[in-house]
């Protein structure tokens, strides 16, 4: 679908009522004005706070809204009101998973457990002692992940602690 389908779309601040004609526009306003993170349709003037939700909205109406001339999948979701398919069976064997809640995968050392076994290794990394590679200078903090480390530098310890290193 073309940008061009988006001139006859509004979307209405839920806190506001103001209305706004692009996605873009309208996920700014919410996201600094209210600390409101959505995610856009990009096929139906729709949004969503979870991105899960988008996914599992563009899968079921505007996926199957592409299949219509095609041929049915192998493979079919038997959850009611799940309309997930797919040609891949380990595809749709992880995809059940989220229905049954089963996790097969569990962490030697902690015992969680996880839907999937690669989820299990990057967890069970995590346990690894001294693989800190990532620190932080101003909070002497120590992180084995870039992602928890960049998260970290957002921080309000982070920030403090860089005030308190500039004191000194």
């Amino acid at each position: 679908m073309t940008t061009e389908n988006f001139k006859n779309w509004t979307y209405q601040c839920p806190e506001c009522h103001g209305e706004f004609e692009k996605p873009v526009s309208f996920r700014k306003h919410l996201e600094k004005e209210y600390s409101i993170k959505i995610s856009v349709c990009h096929n139906c003037p729709l949004f969503f706070t979870k991105l899960s939700e988008l996914f599992l909205h563009s899968r079921q109406i505007h996926n199957n809204e592409k299949r219509k001339n095609k041929k049915p999948c192998k493979f079919q979701c038997q959850f009611e009101e799940c309309m997930y398919q797919t040609d891949n069976g380990g595809l749709m064997k992880h995809h059940v998973r989220s229905h049954t809640n089963n996790k097969p995968y569990m962490c030697e050392i902690c015992n969680k457990t996880f839907t999937q076994k690669s989820n299990m290794k990057t967890h069970f990394n995590r346990h690894k002692k001294n693989q800190f590679l990532f620190e932080c200078h101003s909070c002497e903090k120590s992180f084995n992940s870039h992602t928890i480390f960049l998260s970290h530098l957002e921080t309000r310890e982070h920030l403090l602690g860089q005030l308190q290193s500039q004191k000194r």
